[in-house]
């Protein structure tokens, strides 16, 4: 019978982070996470019906518990995310505390993710092409005496281009 090594159940599903890798292309991963987990947290609230009117509260030390994210962390990418148009964001209550709302705007949404799809696909071209890339040849090089006279140049083929050496009088 197959059992679970005690280590990886540490890592099981309720303890990773969830993130887009569209969307990692355009925002970053530190912004990408943190979105994610706000996303999670508003179908959280919605299922108990604890949504006001869109709107949820987070603190810092529970996206921190989430994302591992520390509060400058946190703060760059809710602005990012603020900036993207893909969240709203306000301070509310005594004492006061960090309220989110995904934004409606389908338009932002989708742009943020033709921009990821469109670098995900300049990245993998640039794989493609490094990948069937000519690969380097490798040559063995005779040795050099130990003194010459004149300077002296070896030409070596190696495609696609030619190297050339210029060897100097008392060089090793």
């Amino acid at each position: 019978m197959f059992e679970i090594n005690p280590y990886y159940q540490l890592l099981n599903a309720t303890n990773t982070v969830h993130s887009n890798r569209i969307l990692g292309y355009v925002l970053g991963m530190d912004t990408t996470i943190i979105f994610c987990s706000l996303i999670a947290k508003s179908y959280y609230y919605k299922e108990r019906d604890m949504l006001d009117d869109g709107w949820f509260y987070c603190t810092v030390l529970d996206l921190e518990e989430s994302t591992t994210y520390g509060k400058k962390t946190q703060d760059r990418a809710i602005k990012r995310l603020i900036d993207e148009g893909l969240i709203e964001y306000k301070r509310a209550g005594l004492p006061a505390k960090r309220y989110f709302r995904l934004t409606n705007d389908f338009n932002s949404l989708c742009r943020v993710i033709q921009e990821g799809e469109k670098k995900g696909l300049e990245i993998r071209e640039k794989r493609r092409k490094s990948e069937n890339a000519e690969k380097p040849i490798i040559c063995e090089i005779p040795t050099i005496p130990q003194k010459m006279d004149s300077p002296q140049m070896a030409i070596i083929p190696v495609r696609p281009i030619w190297t050339i050496w210029i060897v100097q009088s008392g060089l090793t």
